[in-house]
């Protein structure tokens, strides 16, 4: 017992000596599982519940960065332009899903600003978030198709 007592006592010391952990944030897509999306990924476009158009994303955050009071806003550029309607979100613990090492955010969507699917259906867009709070930046150039 005497050695497991040390050791408890030597363990605030081991982790400040390791210092803070840098947070990471990945774009991804998925509405029940994250998915990680890398530059030049197709992403599925979705007809939705009202009339308009949009792709589903997603959040993987590692790190501390505790994820209550944080505002994510996601967007989509085209060759600098932007293609969207403004998304933001307000997150609580209760909204994020926890990782071994952070926190993910399903089912987001960003909204396009586009009269019928064939204004983005085959455009490579650049698509972004960022994390207010932990000022966290991520944006993946997709190409949009149709699955």
């Amino acid at each position: 017992m005497d050695r497991y007592n040390r050791c408890m006592k030597m363990l605030p010391l081991l982790l400040a000596a390791c210092g803070p952990v840098e947070e990471t944030l990945a774009l991804g897509t998925g509405t029940s599982a994250f998915t990680d999306l890398a530059d030049d990924d197709e992403v599925a476009l979705v007809y939705g519940p009202q009339g308009g158009w949009h792709v589903d994303v997603a959040l993987l955050c590692t790190g501390d960065l505790d994820p209550d009071g944080v505002v994510v806003r996601y967007g989509a550029e085209e060759a600098g332009v932007p293609i969207s309607y403004p998304v933001e979100v307000q997150l609580a613990e209760a909204l994020v899903r926890p990782t071994a090492d952070g926190w993910e955010r399903l089912g987001d969507r960003v909204v396009f600003d586009v009269a019928a699917d064939t204004d983005v259906l085959g455009a490579t867009l650049d698509l972004w978030a960022t994390v207010e709070g932990g000022g966290l930046v991520e944006t993946q150039r997709v190409r949009v198709q149709v699955r």
